[in-house]
């Protein structure tokens, strides 16, 4: 609106000074080179306007020729630019289409016109570790690290590449330089912790996890876990007082966590007995682990048969059709000399999941209720047959532990076991 109101005044104006000059035309009169010129002031104006034209039209001219090279160079990267996004994109679906050598080709020329693009040497990378070219892999993702901003993805690709070499130390040195360089990426962080708990470091990973709780690089849920985890292996190699305060720490974080329940429990037992199966007994009211069932029962074995039934029986009421809770009773009765009750508990238990332990109890109890010898074999041998109730399982490998670790002995796996 205001360049409309600018425009307007100007035309006004200039129409002014040409309807004023055609009124006032007056002469005017030159002297140059001996010559002598007289005209009209509207006739010298119109010169001097041609003049000005003739002049501005030769500098644009001239500017024009000065950046005609600037231009074209800029042209000229323009369009190697939209040519290096077009292999990029063909080497991209080559990748997909696990198409190695035509990916290597593409990412190669993508790369010779896109040279300053991170993006390039992370497809001749990928390229390169698709056709299992190790060497020239490391070489690209090498490159990528001295980017700053594909460090970490460098970083990344390294050490996945030590992992499939299995070169261990090269994949240690890696990460290990990878999270200190780096100590709030989430991955460096999950991988370091991996591998020194591997080594059993339990204070080099206290020390991360707890840093990862304090700068909130991972979920606090997931950190507090692996924290107990830690603690928890730790107390394994003190005693006493000091065991006990690990224990009771890694409790705090959270309550709810079945191997530390256990173990706190286990520690507590010999000063404070009652505290120690309430607690197990709390847990195991919301939620029925097999490993509380079996924590429980060692609680009371050093106890006269009667009173360990009373705890059994009570601790088993809250869930008193769990095949646990009815292992416990079969084993309890038995204990006591009541033979029908102890088979009707074991039975019931094997409707559920055939199971070892039932078999071995019904197998022990004819035996002492002098049954036919091939009732006695019989179930010998479906004991034998059948499988064992596990207390934990290692969800990365299927493994059965007897006692729960934080790593898996037969996997490596950091808390995967439950």
């Amino acid at each position: 609106m205001i360049r409309k109101i600018f425009a307007t005044a100007f035309l006004i104006a200039l129409i002014a000074g040409a309807v004023w000059l055609a009124d006032n035309q007056g002469n005017v009169s030159l002297i140059w080179l001996g010559y002598e010129i007289q005209t009209s002031v509207a006739v010298l104006l119109g010169a001097a306007s041609i003049v000005f034209v003739i002049l501005a039209l030769g500098l644009y001219f001239l500017l024009t020729l000065a950046h005609f090279p600037l231009h074209w160079r800029d042209r000229h990267r323009l369009k190697r630019q939209q040519q290096g996004i077009d292999y990029a994109g063909k080497a991209l679906l080559a990748l997909a289409s696990q198409q190695g050598d035509l990916a290597e080709s593409f990412a190669k020329k993508a790369h010779g016109l896109l040279s300053e693009h991170s993006l390039t040497l992370l497809l001749q990378a990928q390229a390169a570790q698709l056709q299992q070219n190790t060497a020239a892999t490391t070489r690209f993702y090498t490159e990528m690290t001295k980017r700053p901003e594909t460090t970490a993805l460098g970083m990344r690709g390294l050490i996945t590449n030590a992992r499939k070499t299995n070169d261990t130390n090269t994949t240690q040195k890696l990460i290990t330089d990878f999270y200190y360089a780096h100590p709030e990426n989430v991955w460096a962080t999950e991988n370091f912790v991996q591998e020194i708990v591997k080594q059993k470091n339990w204070d080099a990973a206290e020390q991360a996890i707890t840093n990862t709780l304090t700068k909130k690089i991972l979920p606090r849920a997931v950190a507090q876990q692996a924290l107990q985890g830690v603690l928890l292996e730790k107390s394994r190699l003190l005693s006493g007082s000091e065991a006990l305060a690990l224990l009771e720490r890694a409790f705090n974080l959270d309550k709810k966590n079945i191997p530390t329940v256990i173990e706190f429990a286990h520690a507590l037992l010999p000063t404070q007995e009652a505290r120690a199966r309430t607690l197990l007994y709390k847990t195991w009211k919301k939620n029925p682990h097999p490993a509380l069932a079996t924590a429980f029962q060692a609680s009371v074995e050093m106890l006269e048969p009667f009173a360990a039934y009373k705890h059994i029986k009570y601790f088993t009421a809250p869930h008193v059709k769990n095949i646990n809770s009815l292992l416990l009773l079969a084993a309890a009765e038995f204990s006591l000399g009541i033979l029908g009750r102890a088979t009707d508990f074991a039975e019931k238990s094997l409707k559920i999941t055939p199971n070892r332990t039932a078999y071995t109890l019904l197998q022990k109890m004819a035996e002492q209720g002098n049954k036919p010898k091939n009732i006695t074999e019989k179930y010998a041998l479906e004991a034998q047959q059948a499988a064992p109730l596990h207390d934990w399982t290692c969800h990365a490998c299927g493994n059965h532990p007897v006692t729960w670790h934080a790593v898996c002995d037969s996997c490596d796996g950091f808390m995967t076991t439950s």
